[in-house]
């Protein structure tokens, strides 16, 4: 069965963890109280792994696959996802 779950990102340009199968696949960035949340589609039961994403305000160097920006009053935050160990 699939649901949709909330991942919440801080806004500090890190590498950041973020525990969740590698099948989710991630739908909507956007901000709610403060935070970068990402939504994502999730297929109940898969198995969890560790993936690592990284949120940038534009201008920053990135790397990675973009997976989607959100406004955050005067400022875009922009997040990827970075592949293999870091």
């Amino acid at each position: 069965m699939k649901v949709v779950h909330k991942f919440c990102l801080n806004l500090d340009h890190r590498p950041q963890e973020i525990a969740m199968p590698k099948s989710a696949v991630p739908h909507l960035i956007a901000m709610q109280a403060f935070l970068v949340c990402m939504w994502a589609v999730v297929e109940t039961g898969a198995p969890i792994t560790k993936r690592r994403f990284i949120v940038a305000a534009t201008g920053q160097v990135v790397d990675g696959r973009h997976v989607g920006s959100c406004l955050d009053r005067a400022f875009v935050w922009h997040v990827f996802e970075l592949e293999g160990d870091g």
